[in-house]
C-alpha cells in the first residue's frame, strides 16, 4: 500500500472517529456542566462538538482521553444531562472540518520537472561532465531549451536545447524526462546529440 493510500485511511479513521464521538457525547447528553459544585472546567467538562474538533485535532490524545473518561461523563450526564441541538446541522459542519483536515494532509503528486527547470540543467551538467575527459567540452549551460512533447500517461517530456560547451561550438541535443520514483520524487534524464538515439543511462535526482 502506498504512503498516499495510508496516508488517506489514517485521516478517515480520524475523521469517522470524530463523528462518532460526537454522536455518541451527543446522544448520552454528555456537555458542559457549569455552576455545579465537584464539577472540575478543562477538556473533560465541555461539548460534544468541541470533544468532536479537539479529537480531529489531536486525535492520538483525545480519542484515548475520551475512552478512558467516558463512563465518568456519562454518569455526570444522567445527574446534569445537556441536551444538544442541531445536531445534524453540527455533523455536516464536522464533516466538512474533516474532508478539508483529510484534502490538507494527502501529499500532492510530485510533478515531473519542466525542461526549464534548474534541476533538469544540473543533473544534464552531472551526467555530461562525469562522461566527457576533455575540459573544453564540459557543460557550461544549456540554451535555446524547448518541450517538443509531454505525455501525461506517461509522465515523459522530450526536448531539444543548445549545449554550450566551455570552448566551442554549441552542440544541439535532445534529452527526454521520465519518472525514475515518484513517490521518492527522483526523475531520471537521457541525454543525446539530435543526430543520435538517447541512449544515455539514466541518473536519479531528487525533485523538489
Amino acid at each position: 500500500m502506498s504512503y498516499t493510500a495510508i496516508s488517506t485511511l489514517l485521516m478517515l479513521v480520524v475523521v469517522v472517529s470524530s463523528i462518532w464521538m460526537y454522536w455518541d457525547a451527543s446522544s448520552k447528553k454528555i456537555g458542559k456542566v457549569e455552576g455545579v459544585e465537584g464539577i472540575k472546567k478543562g477538556l473533560g467538562n465541555t461539548s460534544a462538538l468541541v470533544w468532536a474538533i479537539s479529537c480531529m485535532l489531536l486525535w492520538i490524545i483525545v480519542l484515548p482521553l475520551y475512552l478512558s473518561k467516558r463512563k465518568g461523563l456519562i454518569q455526570t450526564a444522567q445527574d446534569h444531562p445537556v441536551e444538544e441541538t442541531s445536531r445534524v446541522a453540527k455533523t455536516v459542519l464536522l464533516v466538512f472540518i474533516g474532508l478539508g483536515v483529510v484534502g490538507t494532509a494527502i501529499p500532492r503528486p510530485a510533478k515531473l520537472p519542466k525542461c526549464t527547470a534548474p534541476e533538469t540543467s544540473k543533473l544534464i551538467a552531472q551526467i555530461v561532465d562525469a562522461r566527457i575527459k576533455d575540459p573544453n567540452k564540459k557543460f557550461k549551460a544549456l540554451q535555446d531549451i524547448k518541450q517538443t512533447s509531454y505525455d501525461k500517461k506517461a509522465q515523459a517530456r522530450l526536448c531539444t536545447a543548445q549545449f554550450v560547451p566551455v570552448a566551442g561550438a554549441k552542440i544541439p541535443v535532445r534529452f527526454q524526462l521520465t519518472w525514475q520514483d515518484r513517490d521518492a520524487g527522483q526523475f531520471s534524464v537521457v541525454v543525446a546529440p539530435v543526430a543520435a538515439q538517447p541512449t544515455a543511462q539514466p541518473a536519479p535526482s531528487k525533485s523538489p
